[in-house]
């Protein structure tokens, strides 16, 4: 079996995976390039080299939050996974065969005003409560293709981790790739769906999980090459 994936905190450190960081940079209007020099540090996956982006906190003695200030969380409707499931962090083990496992823990913390509440809700009404769903579903499909990747044995090389920060976090750049590398005359997609990921920030990021997952295995069910 495979090792635990964590979608959450490590240590002070706020994880962004793409769909969290595709809702923040939405929320904050930004481009990716902008975004990422302002509040995130690039990190490396050190079982498979995926890139991975972490929140810059601020170089303050409580190390506090980028968008915190005094009214409260300056981007709470576009929040990331993990502020939305805490007190509650998510982990999910993929397995041999490809099925998840996933597992729930409680962190207990004092300041967590939320443990004085009478209210008990299961931690499938709290993911539903702060909207965790859509979230979840698109950081299980990214942590598949890692998992899928650490089963190989190997890291990405430095060309296939470019590829998967372009196709995964850079969007305005990954659409310059697909135009200028004429990506849409090798695969059968709908003209649709081509004005969509042109045009459309989820459908990009679906086409970019489909994409490395062609470069990396050589086949996406979501994607298929021209006859």
């Amino acid at each position: 079996a495979l090792g635990l994936l964590m979608v959450g905190l490590c240590g002070i450190n706020i994880s962004l995976l793409p769909y969290d960081a595709m809702r923040l940079r939405n929320r904050l209007k930004m481009q990716a390039t902008d975004f990422a020099d302002a509040y995130v540090n690039l990190i490396v996956a050190p079982d498979t080299g995926f890139p991975l982006l972490n929140i810059k906190l601020s170089p303050d003695v409580k190390e506090s939050c980028p968008f915190v200030g005094d009214g409260g969380c300056g981007v709470y409707p576009d929040r990331p996974s993990v502020c939305r499931g805490y007190p509650l962090g998510r982990a999910v083990r993929y397995e041999d065969d490809g099925s998840k496992i996933e597992h729930i823990m409680l962190i207990q913390e004092k300041h967590c005003r939320g443990f004085d509440e009478d209210r008990q809700m299961t931690p499938a009404a709290w993911f539903h409560d702060q909207g965790l769903e859509p979230y979840n579903e698109w950081n299980d499909r990214f942590l598949s293709i890692m998992a899928r990747q650490k089963a190989t044995g190997r890291k990405l090389d430095k060309n296939r981790a470019q590829m998967a920060y372009l196709s995964l976090y850079d969007p305005e750049n990954f659409r310059n790739f697909i135009g200028h590398m004429g990506v849409f005359k090798r695969l059968d997609l709908t003209p649709e769906r081509e004005a969509a990921i042109m045009s459309d920030s989820e459908a990009l990021l679906a086409f970019g999980y489909d994409w490395m997952e062609m470069v990396l295995f050589g086949h996406s069910d979501g994607l298929k090459p021209k006859a």
